[in-house]
């Protein structure tokens, strides 16, 4: 059974900080308290960033490390699942296409097809993925964009998936 925090009500979440300044890490659930609770595992503030980042290194490493494993089970995913995949890839376009105005000329149709053909020309020459990202989202939660050049950019694949659909 885990202690409840006495501001909340809840039991004690990764992270939490305490009045003197530990932050709590994890229940020890192979130990118990007299009062039939788990042991809590607190850390020094100073402990706590260094145990981040060998927790960050650990990841990074293993995620180099475990390529193929990686693709095997993004793989294995995409079979199992692959209408969840075609139907949000069909969603995806019907969104384009209904955010794409109708009062657009083909001049500018023509600009966007040169700008998504920059970026295969950009990674053609790089061999870095480089996506066509819209500045405003077109399925945003607070604002959603149009398809139209000037809402459009060249960012290298990485930048754009960490940035998701939010707009900055």
């Amino acid at each position: 059974m885990k202690r409840l925090n006495p501001a909340t009500g809840l039991p004690f979440k990764f992270k939490a900080i305490r009045k003197d300044g530990y932050i709590f890490r994890q229940y020890d659930k192979t130990r118990k308290n007299k009062d039939g609770t788990f042991v809590e595992i607190w850390a020094h503030p100073e402990y706590f960033k260094e145990f981040q980042k060998s927790i960050k290194r650990a990841g990074k490493n293993w995620y180099k490390e475990n390529k193929t494993h990686r693709n095997n089970l993004s793989n294995k995913h995409y079979a199992e699942n692959k209408s969840m995949y075609i139907a949000k890839s069909a969603k995806r376009r019907a969104s384009k296409l209904q955010r794409t105005p109708r009062w657009i000329k083909d001049v500018f149709i023509k600009e966007i097809n040169i700008i998504y053909k920059r970026a295969k020309l950009i990674k053609l020459f790089t061999g870095e993925e480089w996506h066509v990202d819209h500045i405003v989202p077109l399925q945003g939660k607070k604002v959603s964009g149009l398809h139209v050049p000037w809402n459009l950019q060249l960012l290298p694949a990485s930048e754009n998936l960490s940035k998701g659909n939010e707009y900055a």
